[in-house]
């Protein structure tokens, strides 16, 4: 995928046609900078439209039985290369890679990133901050002991090579 950004109501589209099977993600989406944005606008639409619920509070309590059928139904359509990041709390990784591994992911095209209450206090226990990024894709830092959020730099995120394993090429090219 070029540089080209895609605006919400263009995500949206692209979203519901994937949905429907009638198109794949282009190659690249998920690794452009403007990734989470996309997943974020993709969730609310999801949230509102496709479920219609009001908002967060009220899917609260239903979407994680909702969002994993709806996770399991896309690992179907997924094909060779699929690798998989997951960042919440401890539980709901542990969901996510029992499903994924029903799908014969192996635990090399698996991240996980645990970001729940237990993982604030670790990184508070071992004083590192915690990095994250913006909804618009800026760079920010969590001071684990307060909560604080203030803006990031470049340096404070280390960099992470990515995922390869032949293991899973050779599964998925065995697999029906």
């Amino acid at each position: 995928m070029e540089t080209e950004y895609l605006d919400e109501e263009q995500v949206i589209a692209l979203y519901n046609k994937v949905r429907t099977g009638k198109r794949t993600w282009p190659t690249g989406i998920w690794t452009s900078p403007a990734a989470l944005q996309y997943a974020v606008t993709v969730f609310d639409y999801w949230i509102h439209n496709v479920m219609g619920w009001k908002g967060w509070p009220d899917a609260r309590g239903k979407v994680t039985p909702a969002l994993l059928e709806e996770f399991r139904s896309t690992l179907a359509r997924s094909l060779m290369g699929t690798r998989l990041y997951v960042a919440g709390p401890e539980s709901f990784i542990g969901l996510v890679m029992k499903i994924a591994l029903e799908f014969n992911l192996n635990k090399d095209e698996i991240r996980a990133e645990e970001c729940g209450t237990s993982a604030r206090r670790v990184y508070s226990r071992w004083k590192r901050e915690i990095p994250l990024l913006g909804r618009q894709g800026e760079l920010l830092i969590v001071e684990p002991s307060t909560g604080a959020i203030r803006p990031g730099r470049k340096k404070d995120f280390p960099k992470v090579a990515p995922f390869s394993s032949e293991k899973g090429a050779t599964i998925s090219a065995v697999s029906p």
